[in-house]
């Protein structure tokens, strides 16, 4: 029988992190930097307006989460986009593996009928960092090997809390529910901001009961739907789900 405890059921896959391979070196690009530079940009302007729409209160420290997909042909090490990370402030806060149909391959010619696996990275980072990046891209001012990281980028979008809500029943009942948050380096910041924003949106959080664990933190309370889709916009939460 499948637990319906979140730790025990879910635990396993949502602190296992994504084993990106060693090595790397030269290979054919699918994108060039200009062909990829547009798209990339105008996620970005659609990620700063989604950022700017969730509320003060759901943004521990004024930090939102995105989603950043890398091509399948860039899963190795070396292809890990740390030089935009470091230069515009955005930290890597997890990752999930994913299947992805990217938008041109190396393999293949013309449109990409097959999905590939890919690696989902995990972005937090304020609208001031997303927008640098933006207008660093913008203007023309990124570094070669800033923009050699931009080719290996197939998406950059927001973290929707609809993407968040796993089997939330439709009801005003007040019942259990479990949500996992991310709290990289044990973040305090984030755990005490998500109890103040989930107390204001009704819910009752038992904080006797916090678990963390790489990188993720996963704890009850007690809320109904309407309650629960709220919470769910809070940017650094992971899952959220009935336990009844």
């Amino acid at each position: 029988m499948k637990s319906k405890n979140l730790l025990l059921g879910y635990g396993e896959t949502l602190t296992k992190e994504v084993i990106l391979k060693r090595g790397g070196g030269g290979k054919n690009k699918p994108y060039t930097y200009e062909e990829n530079r547009p798209v990339i940009m105008q996620e970005l302007l659609s990620l700063v307006s989604s950022i700017n729409k969730i509320p003060d209160g759901a943004k521990p420290n004024g930090e939102a989460v995105a989603k950043l997909t890398l091509h399948p042909a860039f899963l190795a090490k070396s292809y890990f986009p740390v030089d935009v990370f470091k230069h515009f402030s955005l930290r890597s806060i997890g990752s999930k593996s994913v299947k992805v149909r990217p938008r041109k391959s190396v393999a293949t010619r013309g449109k990409v009928k097959e999905e590939f696996a890919s690696a989902c990275i995990y972005v937090s980072g304020t609208v001031k960092n997303f927008q640098e990046l933006y207008n660093a891209m913008d203007k023309g001012k990124l570094k070669a090997g800033e923009k050699n990281e931009i080719i290996t980028f197939e998406s950059i979008t927001f973290f929707e809390p609809s993407e968040k809500i796993k089997n939330i029943e439709s009801s005003s009942n007040v019942r259990k529910i479990e949500v996992a948050l991310h709290t990289p380096n044990e973040n305090e910041s984030v755990l005490k901001g998500f109890i103040e924003y989930a107390t204001k949106c009704g819910a009752v959080v038992n904080e006797r009961k916090v678990v963390s664990v790489k990188g993720l933190t996963f704890l009850p309370i007690e809320a109904d739907a309407n309650s629960a889709e709220k919470i769910a916009k809070f940017s650094f939460l992971r899952v959220i789900r009935d336990l009844n």
